[in-house]
């Protein structure tokens, strides 16, 4: 599409803006100083507004990272500010909420369920004062010859989710992470 086409169907109306994402990172969840790490190997993980005339992408704004126009023979002037206004992305992250995209958060919880379904661990958890917010998430070494109980995906899913909990827009998290050795038989 020719330059004038685009800022022609741009004036009249005829474009949307879409939100996308993308993640190809890896994650190698491990103990490590006695924390569960992800391990992230980040790669190509963005999410952005991308807008649209018929079905060419025309110009992006990706969060982190600066706006461009995606189509040489426009310039940034081209696009009126309205349209950039609305493809703006905030860089703040409000409680609760992840500084990376949905797909990225899916793929480490994801990746965490395998890790904790193929572990020779026990899941448990501290709930030390009994509030909501409030607890501790352990993997408890099996005694050296042993091995763990089988964990069940809706086992391994409920204590990843509890692990990633960041809290909400109302309620700030105050859990953490402990790696206990096995408790001694008497």
């Amino acid at each position: 599409m020719k330059r004038e086409q685009i800022i022609s169907k741009i004036e009249a109306g005829e474009y949307k803006i879409e939100h996308e994402e993308d993640c190809n990172c890896t994650f190698d969840w491990d103990i490590r100083d006695d924390q569960l790490d992800d391990g992230v190997d980040a790669d190509e993980c963005w999410e952005g507004l991308i807008l649209y005339v018929e079905d060419e992408a025309i110009a992006q704004s990706i969060r982190y990272d600066r706006s461009e126009v995606l189509v040489k023979e426009l310039s940034r002037y081209d696009i009126p500010d309205e349209i950039w206004d609305k493809m703006k992305m905030s860089e703040m992250v409000e409680r609760g909420d992840s500084p990376n995209n949905d797909t990225h958060e899916t793929n480490r919880r994801d990746a965490l369920i395998d890790w904790i379904m193929e572990s020779n661990y026990i899941l448990d958890r501290d709930d030390e004062r009994d509030f909501a917010n409030e607890y501790t998430m352990i993997l408890r070494e099996v005694p050296e010859g042993e091995t763990a109980p089988e964990i069940t995906r809706e086992a391994a899913e409920k204590w990843a989710d509890q692990f990633l909990y960041t809290g909400d827009a109302a309620t700030a998290a105050y859990n953490g992470f402990r790696l206990e050795e096995p408790e001694d038989e008497e």
